[in-house]
């Protein structure tokens, strides 16, 4: 399966609440199924509009399902952040081809 979905969260303190249930969800799912790499969720901000907006990789759709994300094309992973899951995650979620936009300092 290789559908992405995605789930508007608001904006500012509007968003604080649907990423910590995410985080939740995410840890729960993560217990019952073992540590996968291609289970991953990301957000990304839009200055424009303020919104935040999380991205749920492929091997995450169970708990895309579960938040009524919608089916979405591949994020761009400029600019995006782990929400949950593991930093690994990013060659296997993007294909190698491109490299995690936001490295350890």
């Amino acid at each position: 399966m290789k559908t992405w979905y995605c789930l508007q969260l608001g904006n500012g303190g509007q968003a604080m609440g649907p990423c910590n249930q995410i985080q939740e969800t995410f840890l729960a799912l993560s217990a019952h199924q073992g540590h996968r790499l291609d289970l991953a969720v990301f957000y990304k901000h839009d200055p424009a509009s303020r919104e935040i907006t999380a991205y749920f990789s492929p091997g995450a759709h169970q708990l895309a399902l579960h938040f009524d994300a919608i089916p979405c094309a591949r994020p761009e992973p400029e600019g995006l952040e782990i929400l949950a899951g593991d930093d690994r995650c990013w060659d296997l979620v993007f294909g190698g081809d491109q490299p995690n936009p936001k490295q350890p300092e």
